[in-house]
């Protein structure tokens, strides 16, 4: 059976969060598959045109480099167009108002900084996710905007839409291929979802699940 590794990132580097310190960490997995949280009509753009790039895609080509291994995206579930720039104007409006969040966005910050992938491969993380999540709704409560409102519920729902997607592509992806350890690397914000969708998955799933941690292989 097929081991993935999960491996917690954001898209932006920031202090000890480095695209240097996540080939580091490959380096250490040595997977023969990256799982990308990419969809695959963004593939070329950055890496055969390189029009675009991001941490994750900077160590995937600085270990690329080096190594035989395969990346797949798996991202697969397209959005509504407009959709993260709505979300962006709902993020400005609770933050203009809202010093938990403002908190909370400056504390996630500097724990990045500090400890890099530690921080985001713990429960710590996620733990400031949810408490994130809840001074969003409290902010929506206050501003009582409906339309406001319905971009983050929409948001859920989408988020909750691409997470079972690529879950079921990585599935899909190992029970059609023969491969010992992959990586999939995905935004941390993500991180509680994807493990209780791996807490719910079997055997029959074809993919034995790691879960990195501060504590971990890390």
């Amino acid at each position: 059976m097929s081991v993935v590794i999960l491996v917690c990132t954001q898209h932006a580097e920031n202090g000890r969060c480095t695209s240097q310190e996540l080939c580091e960490i490959l380096e250490r997995i040595k997977p023969e598959i990256i799982f990308e949280e990419m969809p695959p009509s963004f593939h070329d753009e950055y890496y055969k045109e390189r029009s675009r790039s991001n941490l994750e895609t900077n160590a995937i080509r600085i270990y690329s480099e080096s190594h035989d291994v395969k990346h797949v995206p798996v991202d697969h579930y397209d959005v509504p167009s407009g959709f993260f720039e709505e979300n962006e104007r709902m993020h400005k409006r609770v933050e203009a108002i809202s010093s938990d969040y403002r908190r909370l966005i400056d504390t996630h910050a500097m724990y990045v900084g500090m400890y890099g992938f530690r921080y985001l491969n713990s429960e710590y993380c996620s733990n400031l996710f949810d408490d994130l999540d809840s001074s969003i709704r409290a902010a929506l409560q206050r501003l009582d905007d409906k339309s406001l409102t319905q971009i983050h519920i929409s948001w859920t729902a989408i988020m909750e839409r691409r997470e079972y997607e690529m879950m079921k592509n990585i599935r899909i992806y190992s029970i059609e291929q023969k491969y010992d350890t992959g990586v999939f690397l995905i935004g941390a914000a993500h991180r509680k979802a994807i493990i209780q969708r791996i807490q719910n998955e079997n055997e029959s799933a074809g993919v034995f699940w790691k879960i990195t941690n501060h504590d971990g292989l890390l």
